[in-house]
């Protein structure tokens, strides 16, 4: 029963992150490759809303893996800000590509 439960919590929660990382991709424009970014973003968000008594209950291990997933989420949004920076663009801009024209 008790792994039943476990079960249905994990996916509630990854149902959740689905639904917070679509919202981010939709209010960033949709821009393509950044999926990866806006789950991390969208589990530390959820994580970060979560209160501390609800975290105690996981493992050491748990609050382990939320700090590495804050840092990554971190890196990565510095990563992506330093990759629009240099290419003078936003994440949005360039990333259509025209078909090629048939003869």
């Amino acid at each position: 029963m008790a792994k039943k439960a476990e079960g249905s919590v994990r996916e509630d929660l990854q149902a959740q992150t689905a639904r917070r990382a679509y919202a981010i991709w939709e209010s960033m424009g949709r821009p393509h490759g950044y999926d990866r970014q806006h789950w991390l973003q969208a589990e530390a968000e959820l994580s970060a809303a979560k209160g501390p008594a609800q975290r105690t209950g996981a493992a050491s291990k748990g609050a382990s893996a939320t700090r590495k997933t804050a840092r990554t989420t971190a890196v990565a949004a510095q990563g992506a800000a330093a990759m629009t920076a240099a290419a003078g663009t936003t994440p949005t801009e360039g990333t259509a590509r025209k078909a090629p024209r048939k003869k």
